[in-house]
């Protein structure tokens, strides 16, 4: 598999995790504005855990981005078990 669809979920949530970063010192904790934020969390893990499951179950075991990432079951399930986790602690 080529291309940037096998990392596609953590390239989500690192742009969500800086979005998240660049705008909570805006926020100031009595607001409620602030709880968006925390819903901006859940909503980028849920997201990061559909683009797994449509795009990122392997056919086969295998190498992305020329052999730095390796592509196979076991991460996927790690992956998809961690962003649950995230969800549930967001």
């Amino acid at each position: 598999m080529t291309g940037i669809l096998p990392i596609l979920p953590e390239l989500i949530l690192l742009v969500a995790g800086l979005l998240i970063l660049c705008l909570a010192p805006f926020f100031k904790k009595e607001t409620a504005l602030r709880s968006y934020l925390g819903w901006f969390t859940v909503f980028s893990l849920l997201a990061a855990f559909g683009i797994t499951l449509i795009f990122g179950t392997p056919t086969e075991p295998g190498t992305v981005l020329g052999g730095m990432v390796r592509f196979d079951w076991l991460g996927t399930l790690l992956k998809l078990f961690f962003l649950v986790a995230g969800v549930v602690t967001a």
